[in-house]
């Protein structure tokens, strides 16, 4: 099953022409064919769409911390300002 919270309404068709709804603003649990839908594909790119707990949820945000921090500038290298206006 398919995990997922939407910020629209959305309805899903097979190629059977098989039917599943979700609701604005709910949580539902859909049939795993509906995740190769057109309408579900463009959901999730608008952000309509917000999988959870299955294997479509993102795992950027899981990375490591240090992986996350910015890059640290060398001081040596750094050069002085040369705006001197006052």
């Amino acid at each position: 099953m398919l995990r997922i919270f939407t910020k629209q309404a959305f309805e899903f068709r097979d190629s059977e022409g098989k039917m599943v709804q979700a609701k604005y603003n709910e949580f539902s649990e859909l049939p795993d064919w509906v995740e190769k839908t057109p309408t579900y594909q463009l959901g999730v790119k608008d952000g309509l769409i917000v999988a959870y707990g299955n294997k479509t949820v993102s795992t950027e945000t899981n990375k490591p911390a240090e992986e996350n921090k910015p890059a640290e500038t060398n001081k040596q290298d750094a050069k002085p300002s040369t705006n001197t206006k006052k």
